[in-house]
């Protein structure tokens, strides 16, 4: 209890009143314990306080009741520490593996909610998982995907920072999500749903779907990914890294070629504050005044700059992208498109049009990024068959 006597002497609380400090929080403890009470409930203290009214005077009591919340509010700050470090650690060992940041914030904040309801600082069980799991899916209601989310931030935190070994019980917890194909939209919904979207919005949409590009792909496309001469897109990874190439519309060139003019203003407005600055890639190693480079700055930025975590630089982040999902909600629920369709069904259905318009397997999983051809082939059986009628190679003789 050293260093909580150190907390209470920070805390103005008289050398004489430390022992009884010490001593009444002894005495809590030994209170909620042989009654079964949660030490971190408020009710628990109530009780604690009612019941100590009977035997002591009420300066005893008062005495007693800041004590224990003393106590309460500094074992609360050193659990708060303790666990920032192990996240900070397992952040670490993420960027390490070259994870991207919204893997990381979705980690981060998966194991931040478990070891808040855990309650525990060290000798954590393979069993306090299950427990935890349970837990969401029993009382919060979370659907499959997300239960599957916190198993896979789980099992990592468990194998990369806590150095155990999960085994077999991420594979039994997994749940089975039911598997439906992609929606996608018709041309005549295309057009639709391009009519009523305007400036920003359109320019998004339009790119994800002529490109199939991933909504945070595009929101994070850089001046310096734009190859006009050679009608490509660069996509990058959370690195800065270029990891592939796919198609630039040329439909396209036109109205980004004007719209990159008003980014240039922007930029412009930037360069004349001393401490603005882009955001660059996570763990990007910074070369002096690239930050304000031009082949750094956004396609599409945010209008505003924000205070950095330096509290001195003003960093110019990408457009959010809440005001393009919230526009296109408002459009499929006005126009009735099909009720399962959401703003990646824009990259699903440049999938399917590809294949429709006969461009083999290989080349739309390139273009899209994937990893395996299987996930592209669900788009095969979405196409529509025939509508490309293969020639004999006989009739070029």
């Amino acid at each position: 209890m050293k260093q909580y006597r150190r907390f209470l002497q920070s805390q103005y609380v008289a050398d004489k009143e430390l022992d009884h400090y010490v001593s009444w929080v002894s005495h809590y403890a030994k209170y909620c314990k042989d009654r079964g009470l949660d030490y971190w409930d408020d009710a628990s203290l109530i009780t604690y306080k009612s019941d100590l009214g009977f035997r002591r005077s009420e300066w005893q009591v008062i005495q007693a009741e800041d004590a224990v919340k003393k106590y309460c509010y500094w074992r609360r700050g050193q659990s708060e520490e303790r666990r920032e470090a192990l996240i900070s650690k397992m952040r670490a060992h993420l960027r390490h593996g070259q994870r991207s940041r919204r893997t990381e914030e979705c980690y981060a904040n998966w194991v931040r909610r478990f070891l808040k309801y855990n309650g525990k600082e060290q000798s954590w069980l393979i069993k306090d998982i299950e427990i935890f799991i349970t837990f969401i899916v029993s009382d919060q209601g979370v659907s499959a995907s997300t239960q599957n989310q916190a198993i896979a931030a789980l099992s990592y935190f468990y194998k990369n920072v806590l150095e155990k070994d999960p085994g077999e019980l991420p594979r039994i917890l997994k749940a089975k999500s039911k598997h439906h194909l992609p929606t996608i939209f018709s041309y005549a919904e295309l057009k639709i749903i391009f009519e009523q979207l305007a400036g920003t919005e359109l320019l998004v949409a339009k790119l994800m779907y002529g490109a199939g590009l991933r909504s945070g792909e595009c929101y994070q496309l850089r001046m310096q990914d734009l190859d006009f001469k050679k009608k490509i897109l660069l996509i990058r990874d959370s690195l800065g890294a270029v990891k592939r190439e796919t198609i630039f519309p040329e439909s396209l060139f036109k109205e980004l070629k004007a719209h990159i003019k008003e980014v240039k203003m922007l930029y412009n407005a930037d360069q004349a504050i001393e401490n603005a600055m882009v955001r660059l890639p996570d763990e990007y190693v910074l070369a002096e005044g690239e930050a304000k480079q031009w082949k750094w700055f956004w396609l599409f930025p945010s209008a505003i700059l924000k205070i950095g975590s330096d509290k001195q630089s003003l960093i110019r982040e990408h457009y959010h992208p809440w005001h393009l999902r919230h526009a296109f909600k408002n459009i499929l629920k006005s126009k009735e498109i099909e009720n399962q369709a959401n703003l990646d069904s824009l990259r699903h259905s440049f999938a399917v049009h590809m294949l429709e318009d006969g461009y083999d397997i290989r080349t739309v999983q390139t273009l899209l990024g994937h990893q395996d051809v299987k996930t592209t082939m669900i788009y095969s059986k979405l196409a529509k068959v025939g509508k490309v009628h293969p020639k004999s190679p006989l009739d070029k003789v």
